[in-house]
């Protein structure tokens, strides 16, 4: 069974949202990787 829009749209987001806890952080390799998982979730939405 494939992932419907709103699956991806949900994960784009919580990826988002750990993006910018990282960026708090100064963690800044994982705000990256963070962010681009967030666009690739939601390139499929």
């Amino acid at each position: 069974m494939s992932s419907s829009p709103h699956d991806y749209i949900q994960k784009g987001i919580q990826n988002a949202e750990r993006a910018t806890e990282e960026d708090k952080a100064h963690s800044y390799e994982a705000t990256i990787k963070n962010y681009m998982a967030a666009a690739e979730c939601l390139l499929h939405a």
